[in-house]
């Protein structure tokens, strides 16, 4: 026999780009297998599971361009599927071959049979099965085209006896047309955007991942505009970097500064984003799209304008139609709130936490300092990301990956096994959590296996952190979210992978600073605070009501230890403080208002009189007090010893408290000296600030006018002629209604019978 279509397949996506293949051997994959080993110009890298394959497939093809990666029949099949899904709403070119059993053992329910087309469907762009040579010589560029320039998975289907049949000659092109072209909207719609632009007073630019490669473009334009620069976690490398204009990202993983511009805009420009988080985008001011897929556009928000076109191609043609703002008000604004909020992320980061609790926000900083200017840094899925997300900082040299949309656990390994593939001469971090890296904890042997240099920094925060929270905000007390983990960094070194233990704040950034001075592969295990927790950006009431309750739930389990650890862990964050008491009974009722008040038992105070100051202090309880008294006389002198319980707190001295001031059990860390310990944190009422916010508050703008031509008021007049406009209506549309029934020969059964009839 000559030519195989196994090599031919080889040969093909060879000439495409492709020079590895992620794959487990065995099965039906064997003479794709024996293919790649005869040819010598394709890589077989050896995983040791499906799953991480995919993963790793997806990382190069994201970073490359177009990967490659392959299943056996049955098990290996349904292992590729959640990295293919990883990789489908990544965007990610990849090429997956699903190998299946033998064509004439199609539908007989043969051993480790499955079938590509109902199993890939959902998870790839392009699916179908080569049942011949001659359609797998047709249908393999079809794929690669499809992958490369839709930016999706492409899956062949390859029968074991097909791969082994005599190849067929490729009637097309067999391999990659690459294709460059401009893709804007039209010069129409180009104005439109034009005039918007220059009737706005508060404008906001959100950049998603499709504005990669036109970072000069989007600062050119905020420039111009005087817009600040909002970005999601996908596309924070791409734009944060040399940006004099960033606030910062929104989403779940991101900061009240994006937040609160965009929601304070009349209009927001969406770039090449497909934000899946709608709560997070605002629903009062005009909103524009830009997306090369126009499939994306408005299925997220109400959009007045939606351009299709390329990010980069559409600014530069929209640029020459708009004048030089000069207003910088609303940028400025927006800038100082980011900067405030930058300074209150460092200072949580500067408290480095305890012994076996570090804090990680701490271990992320040492992590962005420590890593190259052009690391690319694979995140797991989880509360990895969101240190990621705050403390990782772009460079415009840096690249992120993540399983960002499909939100899969146990990415980071498997997505830094191919980074390092893809970019032999960079530094690739993998920051994983201690949940996903014991996932797919087999394939520390494919780093050894390859001596891939992969630095591994592990989160070990023995525990599912982001579960823990999701049900914690639920008002669900925490189940089955504790994790027993085995010592990582010994069972790295059995492996054959030097490993520290980062477990004390005061060491942790020697211990990192050595493990990436480390030659090949490394691994560090950081012993991180469990408790610590990731506020978003824009916390709901709904949220704290239910984290109390959570809490709550935890002290009447008898878990109360984890309730003060959370506490120290966040200080005052995770605490609530209420002016008065009889205002929460009032809200919520006495026995909610009694729950809260025993979880919290916090008073923000200011002229606290009454009930509420009684009651202050009767919780704060009573000590012991021994009085002693003498009476003096001629001829004697007596003592009398007493004592008598006293309160801690006298109401009166509560009382005395000036705005400001707090008054409760709070959290606090042992091992901090503090001058007032019954305090851990400084409330400052700043009345400078908060005039000069007030002086900058816009009047709420009049809707409807009551008043007629004369000055009189006729409110009133006009709600009563609108109410009996529509009683009466009512009572038209009723009248109809009636009616009508009454003519249906079939309806009029159903009225009852009218009174004389």
């Amino acid at each position: 026999m000559g030519t195989k279509a196994a090599d031919r397949l080889v040969e093909t996506i060879c000439r495409a780009g492709i020079r590895r293949i992620y794959a487990v051997a065995g099965d039906s994959l064997n003479e794709v297998n024996d293919a790649v080993r005869r040819a010598g110009t394709v890589e077989w890298v050896h995983m040791r599971h499906e799953e991480s394959g995919a993963f790793a497939a997806s990382a190069e093809a994201q970073l490359n361009g177009i990967a490659c990666c392959a299943g056996s029949s049955g098990p290996g099949h349904v292992h590729l599927v959640n990295g293919l899904y990883d990789a489908q709403r990544s965007n990610a070119s990849v090429l997956a071959i699903a190998s299946t059993c033998a064509t004439d053992e199609f539908g007989t329910q043969y051993f480790q049979e499955t079938e590509p087309l109902k199993l890939f469907g959902d998870c790839s762009g392009y699916c179908q099965m080569a049942a011949t040579p001659a359609q797998l010589a047709r249908m393999l560029p079809a794929a690669l085209q499809y992958a490369a320039h839709r930016k999706e998975v492409a899956v062949v289907g390859l029968p074991g006896d097909v791969a082994a049949a005599e190849a067929a000659e490729t009637p097309g092109a067999p391999w990659l047309l690459p294709s460059e072209s401009l893709c804007r909207p039209a010069d129409g719609q180009l104005r439109e955007l034009a005039r918007m632009i220059g009737e706005a007073e508060k404008i906001t630019l959100f950049c998603g991942i499709g504005a990669r490669g036109a970072h000069a473009e989007v600062v050119r334009l905020a420039g111009t505009i005087k817009a600040p620069v909002a970005y999601s976690f996908k596309s924070k490398m791409e734009i944060q970097y040399d940006n004099p204009y960033e606030i910062g990202m929104t989403g779940l993983l991101g900061l009240p500064s994006a937040y609160a511009s965009m929601h304070e805009s009349d209009l927001l420009i969406l770039l090449g984003t497909d934000f899946p988080y709608e709560a997070f985008l605002p629903c009062q001011c005009r909103i524009v799209q830009v997306d090369i897929r126009p499939e994306r556009i408005g299925r997220r928000a109400r959009v007045e304008l939606g351009l299709a076109g390329d990010v980069g191609d559409t600014i530069r043609a929209l640029l020459p139609m708009l004048g030089v703002r000069d207003d910088r008000g609303f940028l400025d604004r927006q800038l100082r709130r980011y900067r405030e909020v930058r300074e209150k992320m460092n200072a949580v980061a500067a408290k480095r936490g305890g012994e076996g609790r570090i804090a990680p926000e701490y271990a992320a900083t040492l992590v962005d300092r420590i890593a190259a200017d052009d690391a690319v840094f694979c995140v797991d899925t989880g509360m990895c990301c969101v240190w990621g997300a705050r403390y990782l900082h772009a460079t415009g040299r840096r690249r992120m990956l993540g399983s960002f949309n499909h939100g899969s656990m146990a990415n980071a390994l498997p997505m830094a096994i191919g980074a390092a593939f893809a970019r032999p001469g960079q530094q690739i971090v993998a920051l994983c959590g201690d949940g996903g890296l014991s996932m797919l904890l087999g394939d520390l042997a494919t780093v050894v296996q390859y001596r891939l240099p992969v630095k591994i920094v592990v989160f070990n925060n023995r525990a599912l952190g982001m579960v823990k929270l999701e049900m914690e905000v639920a008002g669900l007390p925490d189940s089955q979210t504790d994790l027993y983990n085995p010592d990582f960094a010994a069972v790295a070194r059995a492996m054959g992978i030097p490993a520290f233990t980062a477990d004390c704040p005061d060491d942790a950034e020697r211990v990192l600073r050595e493990a990436f001075a480390t030659e090949g592969p490394v691994l560090v295990s950081v012993q991180t605070d469990p408790d610590a927790l990731a506020m978003p950006p824009k916390v709901e009431f709904a949220q704290m009501a239910g984290f109390v309750r959570a809490m709550t739930k935890l002290i009447l389990a008898g878990r109360g230890d984890e309730v003060i650890a959370t506490a120290r862990s966040n200080k005052v964050a995770v605490l609530l403080g209420f002016q008065d008491f009889s205002q929460l009974k009032r809200d919520y009722g006495d026995k909610e208002a009694a729950v809260v008040m025993n979880t919290v038992g916090n008073i923000f105070s200011g002229q606290v009189v009454g009930e509420t100051a009684k009651m202050l202090s009767e919780r704060f309880g009573k000590v012991l007090q021994k009085r002693q008294s003498m009476t003096l006389s001629r001829n004697d002198k007596s003592t009398s010893i007493s004592t008598q319980m006293d309160s801690l707190i006298p109401a009166s001295k509560i009382s005395t408290l000036t705005q400001g001031m707090f008054v409760g059990a709070v959290a606090d860390s042992f091992e901090q000296p503090i001058e007032q310990k019954i305090f851990h944190a400084e409330i400052v009422v700043d009345s400078a600030k908060v005039k000069a916010e007030t002086a900058r508050y816009e009047k709420i703008p009049i809707i409807t006018d009551f008043t007629d031509e004369n000055g009189a008021d006729r409110m009133q007049e006009t709600i009563k002629e609108n109410y009996d406009r529509i009683k009466a209506e009512a009572a038209e549309i009723v009248d109809k209604e009636l009616d009508r029934l009454r003519k249906d020969p079939v309806l009029c059964k159903l009225l009852p019978p009218e009174q004389g009839s």
